[in-house]
């Protein structure tokens, strides 16, 4: 080979090396998302809205953003990172979000049941246990390994602790504590002596 040709084949090399992307460039677009989520069975009319599309649901992971929402004769299973499960039942919706203490159930209307098995165990990978509060129209409150149900009404919104104790407040300021085998009322209706205040995070007593 000439040298001329050694330096043309040298220069070809090096222009070559210089165009190579380095992991990470902005044009290899954003990483995927993690699972929040996985829906582990459906009966009846179940649909997953996602990135602003509603479609019947397909057994698999769900992520932040996405919405479960239920008909009349549907119901749907999730399971939670932690072996939490949420069971929805019919004319039921929500929302999962990310809030500063873990995942925010967004619950719109319907009943929905949250559990922890005795012997639920966190599958390889998984954290033991994950903080998930549920957040409805007229209050707040984070779960821990207790048992609750949550039927959300247009006008309000009951809770019924079966295992566990729980503290929620509403979106009028008002405190409220709750046993197993109590049920917890709350609504929009302002009480006299308090304006509405901002939810905060209430941790599981």
């Amino acid at each position: 080979m000439t040298r001329r040709a050694t330096l043309l084949l040298l220069l070809a090399v090096a222009c070559s090396k210089g165009t190579d992307k380095p992991p990470g460039d902005a044009d290899a677009g954003p990483p995927p998302k993690q699972p929040a989520a996985h829906l582990e069975s459906t009966k009846g009319d179940v649909k997953v809205e996602r990135a602003g599309k509603l479609a019947p649901a397909q057994l698999g992971y769900l992520y932040v953003g996405d919405a479960v929402e239920t008909g009349e004769s549907g119901e749907a299973k999730v399971r939670f990172p932690g072996g939490r499960f949420v069971e929805v039942g019919p004319d039921a919706r929500f929302v999962l979000a990310e809030g500063e203490g873990g995942l925010v159930l967004e619950v719109a209307r319907g009943l929905i049941l949250t559990r922890v098995p005795n012997d639920a165990a966190a599958k390889p990978g998984e954290k033991p246990e994950v903080s998930l509060a549920i957040l409805t129209p007229f209050g707040l409150t984070r779960i821990g390994k207790s048992e609750v149900a949550i039927d959300v009404g247009k006008d309000s919104a009951s809770v019924d602790v079966k295992i566990g104790q729980i503290e929620m407040v509403s979106r009028n300021g008002e405190v409220t504590k709750a046993g197993a085998g109590e049920k917890v009322a709350l609504s929009n209706a302002p009480k006299a002596d308090k304006a509405p205040i901002l939810l905060p995070v209430v941790e599981v007593i």
